[in-house]
C-alpha cells in the first residue's frame, strides 16, 4: 500500500514518535494562512482520496503552540476521556455500585487510549464524542421535562 500526501509543511511531533513505527506515513499538514486551518489530502494507492480534518486537533495545535505539538497525545486523551465519561454518564441509565463503576472507568480509560490513537491520525474522534454527548444531553433534558410534566399532570 502506497500513501501519498499533498503537503506544504511536515513537522516531527515528539509525542507521535511512539506511533511513527506503526504508521507508514509521516504526519504532515498543509496550513492555509487565511483561515489557519489544517487540511490534508491523502491518496491511498493512487485511487481513494480522503480529506482529513479534525477541528479539535487544529484547535489544540494553533491555540497551545509549541506545548500543543509536544503534548498533543495527552491533550487529546484528556478531551476524549472527559467527553467519553460524559457520554457514559448520560447514556447509561442504571446506577452501578462503586467497585463496578471504578472498573467501568478504568476500561473507559483504556478504550480512550485507543480512540486517541485515531485522533492523532486526524480522524474526528473527539468531535464525534462531543456530538454524542450533546445528543445524549438533549435526550436526557427532554426526558426529564416529559417526566416532570407527567408528574404534575396527574
Amino acid at each position: 500500500m502506497r500513501i501519498e500526501t499533498n503537503k506544504a509543511t511536515c513537522k516531527y511531533i515528539p509525542s507521535l514518535a511512539i506511533f511513527q513505527k506503526f504508521v507508514r506515513h509521516k504526519f504532515c499538514w498543509q496550513h492555509e494562512t487565511n483561515f489557519s486551518m489544517i487540511n490534508e489530502e491523502v491518496s491511498i494507492d493512487g485511487g481513494i482520496v480522503m480529506y482529513i480534518y479534525s477541528a479539535i486537533y487544529d484547535l489544540f495545535l494553533n491555540h497551545f503552540g509549541d506545548f500543543g505539538e509536544k503534548h498533543m497525545f495527552w491533550l487529546l486523551y484528556i478531551a476524549n476521556f472527559i467527553f467519553g465519561a460524559i457520554a457514559y454518564k448520560l447514556g447509561f441509565a442504571r446506577k452501578l455500585p462503586l467497585l463496578k463503576n471504578i472498573v467501568v472507568y478504568i476500561l473507559l480509560a483504556v478504550g480512550m487510549f485507543i480512540i486517541t490513537i485515531f485522533s492523532i491520525m486526524r480522524l474526528p474522534m473527539t468531535e464525534s464524542l462531543i456530538i454524542i454527548s450533546a445528543v445524549l444531553a438533549i435526550y436526557r433534558y427532554r426526558l426529564h421535562n416529559q417526566r416532570k410534566s407527567k408528574q404534575y399532570g396527574q
